[in-house]
């Protein structure tokens, strides 16, 4: 049994490369190479090897489910992968339903700026996510904090500012 102290220390450890499988995976979405799909498969790896956290929580079952879903899509491809509606919703499906908007917001700035940790890429995801907001409706963003994603919702949204994947 460990202490709090080491728990908490877990947690922060779950928290940080779950962040950065989501990062991953936006990068794959908006730029879809081998090396960026490897990139989401080590940090499944590195999510499923961590230990239960201060409040029991692990991220196996993410990094499990997520680790599936993209071997079964992109596995085997020779050259680079088209990306689909269903992969965005299915991505979006296993956030949390308060970073949705933006994560679809870093998706378009990812596929425009060079480097995910640039100024320039904060600032145009930001501009992003706010054109997305001031464009979706309430019923699409209650949609789109819904358990089940419709990926003809991200299509209307990512038209909505003239994306188009």
């Amino acid at each position: 049994m460990s202490d709090g102290l080491t728990d908490c220390a877990r947690s922060e450890r779950i928290a940080g490369v779950s962040h950065s499988l989501t990062e991953s995976e936006i990068l794959f979405l908006s730029k879809p190479t081998r090396k960026n799909l490897d990139n989401i498969y080590r940090k499944c790896d590195e999510l499923e090897r961590c230990p239960r956290g201060y409040w029991g929580e692990t991220g196996q079952y993410i990094a499990i489910k997520t680790g599936d879903y993209f071997k079964a899509q992109f596995d085997g491809f020779d050259r680079v992968p088209k990306i689909r509606l269903k992969d965005v919703a299915f991505f979006l499906s296993t956030i949390t339903e308060d970073e949705r908007l933006y994560c679809l917001a870093s998706i378009v700035a990812c596929r425009e700026v060079a480097e995910l940790e640039s100024d320039n890429f904060f600032r145009r995801s930001h501009g992003i996510y706010n054109k997305l907001k001031e464009k979706t409706s309430v019923s699409d963003y209650n949609h789109l904090t819904s358990e089940t994603i419709d990926d003809g919702l991200i299509g209307k949204l990512f038209n909505s500012i003239g994306f188009k994947l």
